[in-house]
């Protein structure tokens, strides 16, 4: 038996979305590979198109899957050395101070009723708490990332929670929305190259910036720290994380081509935040 797979590094120049199809014909199977490699072409401008590979095993299905692991350790695709220990162990409890979604983030109370919640989080066997998005105006439509929404309390109010959480030994991760909101933002006015531009011209009107450009990645890198070393968070869940919505248009991009926003804007965006965050913790 002959095993067949299809493998693409993520950490290669030039790398894109990739997609593979089954097809059976007669006594054979079709096997494909699509690389999902949009953009602008130029007269003797070349592009570099990624690493993709096809390995084929001589061994059954199982075995052929472990060894994806062979192949990704020769190629450092493998967890951070410096993860902490404690990730492995972590059991999270999730909510928003606020309230739950169904009563439009209002049955809760804000910063200081969660603070009186934390034991009986701890007695439910939970040593890490994962904190829906804080920042203005409401969750995952961030317009001001350095303030707080209307209701939760005040920064002395929050950096008492991460405290008194830490206090009990639990860990604090907070959730970070790197696709930007809406292109209505002041952010986006004053910044409209961070937006992704359809073929047209327009841009979205949700989750429109362009997780791939560098000035864009900077400015989530510097939203990382902040809550970092403001206030003594552990770390982060990414939302959004596998990149731009929609390929980004815009003739002015600074990298290859259009499809470039999407996957690889989500590696390099994701590498940005966790670096932003190491620097203080």
């Amino acid at each position: 038996k002959c095993s067949l797979l299809f493998l693409t590094n993520e950490l290669a120049t030039g790398f894109d979305n990739t997609n593979t199809t089954l097809e059976n014909r007669d006594e054979a199977v079709d096997a494909s590979l699509f690389a999902d490699i949009q953009g602008h072409t130029q007269p003797n401008v070349y592009q570099t198109l990624g690493e993709y590979w096809l390995w084929l095993q001589d061994n059954h299905t199982g075995i052929a899957l472990t060894r994806i692991h062979e192949w990704h350790r020769d190629r450092g695709l493998v967890p951070p050395a410096d993860r902490p220990d404690w990730i492995r162990r972590a059991t999270l409890y999730s909510f928003h101070p606020k309230g739950s979604i169904g009563s439009l983030w209002s049955d809760w109370g804000g910063f200081e009723p969660s603070i009186k919640q934390l034991d009986r989080i701890a007695e439910l066997g939970c040593n890490a708490i994962w904190l829906l998005p804080l920042e203005d105006l409401s969750p995952y439509w961030p317009r001001d990332y350095y303030k707080f929404q209307d209701g939760l309390g005040t920064p002395e109010q929050y950096k008492q929670l991460v405290d008194r959480a830490h206090e009990r030994g639990m860990h604090v991760w907070q959730d970070i929305v790197p696709h930007g909101g809406s292109n209505t933002y002041q952010r986006a006015k004053d910044h409209p190259e961070w937006l992704v531009q359809q073929e047209d011209g327009s841009t979205l009107n949700y989750w429109c910036f362009d997780f791939n450009w560098p000035s864009w990645i900077d400015y989530m890198k510097d939203v990382a720290r902040h809550y970092v070393k403001t206030y003594g968070i552990n770390g982060y869940r990414i939302d959004a994380c596998g990149g731009s919505k929609i390929p980004n248009w815009n003739p002015d991009i600074p990298y290859s081509r259009a499809s470039q926003s999407l996957t690889p804007g989500g590696i390099h965006m994701q590498k940005a935040i966790r670096d932003g965050s190491r620097e203080f913790n």
